[in-house]
């Protein structure tokens, strides 16, 4: 959450930092990515201009359900 919330950016770049900075495989930041989604932690961007993932903090894209 920490790398999304300091640096939105797509699952490609926030992959690569994650491995670098934690050491951890594929599988552990795919699993760590869903659960960040489940418990409203992040989301994806919904502008229509975007062709990947692009991910955010749930409250920069949801105020009002914070």
């Amino acid at each position: 959450y920490e790398i999304i919330r300091n640096n939105p950016g797509l699952t490609k770049e926030i992959r690569a930092e994650a491995m670098e900075r934690f050491g951890c495989s594929k599988s552990r930041f795919e699993t760590a990515l869903k659960e960040l989604q489940i418990t409203l932690n992040i989301a994806r961007s919904n502008d229509p201009e975007e062709t990947n993932d692009r991910w955010l903090p749930w409250a920069e894209l949801y105020p009002d359900f914070g």
